[in-house]
């Protein structure tokens, strides 16, 4: 996403937080199977109102060869 500074620049910001759909793109997997991670509990969310968000760091953590999903 492209922002423009109070100086007149443009920046690009990189969001920390993405939808099931989002998610679902970034890990190149169905957003059923997003729904599925998220329901076993391998994928920690966060619940603003309605909406459902997964943290970036956590789509980071999970696509590392060497994941382990959190006791």
């Amino acid at each position: 996403m492209e922002v423009t500074n109070s100086d007149g620049h443009n920046s690009t910001v990189t969001p920390l937080l993405y939808t099931k759909i989002e998610a679902a793109a970034m890990l190149s997997v169905s957003v059923r199977t997003i729904d599925n991670l998220i329901a076993s509990k391998e994928l920690p969310v966060r619940r603003i109102r309605k909406r459902v968000l997964i943290p970036r760091t956590v789509l980071l953590n999970f696509a590392r060869p060497n994941y382990r999903k959190a006791a």
